[in-house]
This record gives structure tokens, C-alpha cells and sequence, in this order.
């Protein structure tokens, strides 16, 4: 599936990110390798802590 930025996302498979499963936020933005970067998974203390979480297409659905 392709995702632009401002799309509502849901993480289907968290990765390296185990909290994130199930979770659902924004794209805010698309890397040069296709990976998205998500916003709203969590506070936005720790989004300014650890930075956004990148995901690939296929670890999302749309929300």
C-alpha cells in the first residue's frame, strides 16, 4: 500500500518499536527509501526524546 504524508496510519507490526502495535498516527514524512515517518504514537515528550519511529509500508494499514 502507498502512503502520502497526512495519511492516518495504524501499525500492524511494531519492529524494533514494540509499544507501537496497534497504535495509530500521522505520516509526516516519506524518506528517500520509502520508509514513513509516523507522528502520534505516543506523547510528545517522548516523540521530542527518540524522534519519530520509521516504519515500511507494509508494517502499516490505513487508519
Amino acid at each position: 500500500m502507498s502512503f502520502k504524508v497526512g495519511d492516518r496510519v495504524t501499525v500492524v507490526e511494531e519492529g524494533n518499536n514494540r509499544w507501537t502495535k496497534g497504535k495509530t498516527g500521522e505520516v509526516v514524512f516519506v524518506q528517500s527509501d520509502g520508509s514513513l515517518l509516523v507522528d502520534g504514537l505516543s506523547s510528545g515528550f517522548m516523540d521530542a526524546l527518540m524522534g519519530w519511529p520509521a516504519y515500511r509500508p507494509e508494517q502499516l494499514r490505513a487508519a
